[in-house]
This record gives C-alpha cells, structure tokens and sequence, in this order.
C-alpha cells in the first residue's frame, strides 16, 4: 500500500525510508506513516480509452484515505501533448 498527502491537489507520495526526529526509517509500519499525516492511497482503474481526447487523474482526500478519479478532457487541435506530458497525467503527476 502507497500512503500520501495532498498539497494543492497533487499528490506528494511518503518517502521511505521516512524521517522522523532524526532517525531514518526503512519499511515504516503504517502507524508511522499516519502519525505523520499521510494517508493510504485508493487507485481507480483507468477506463477506456477513447480517440479525441484524454483521461487525467485526478485526487480527492477524504478522512481516511487519498481516492484517485479520472476525469475526460475532450481533444482540440491544441491539445498535442508530447510524450512526457502524456505520461504526466496518466501518472498523476508523478515521473
């Protein structure tokens, strides 16, 4: 299970090993992981693909966990993305 945070609606994934008053911590219990405000993540499948247009990850923080959504964005002629742009949103933001 992956823990994370949210910070202006990106999700920030909890380091391992974590730090915490000094002391780096391999292969944190989950405990750890929530005593330092992180939060299991909970990942959607990706549906479909369709042409004329993309699906981009999205993230909601409820009191127990960080849900992942996917929201459709229709194609225009100013939507090339390059491949590492592509990859960017598929991920979630993260690279």
């Amino acid at each position: 299970m992956r823990y994370a945070k949210l910070q202006n609606e990106a999700i920030v994934y909890a380091p391992n090993p974590i730090t915490i008053n000094g002391v780096h911590i391999g292969n944190p219990p989950q405990e750890l992981y929530l005593q330092q405000g992180y939060k299991p993540v909970r990942y959607a499948e990706l549906p479909a693909q369709h042409e004329n247009g993309y699906y981009e990850a999205v993230w909601e923080q409820t009191e127990a966990f960080i849900l992942q959504n996917w929201v459709w964005h229709e194609a225009t002629d100013e939507d090339e993305l390059s491949d590492e742009e592509t990859l960017h949103i598929l991920l979630g933001g993260t690279c």
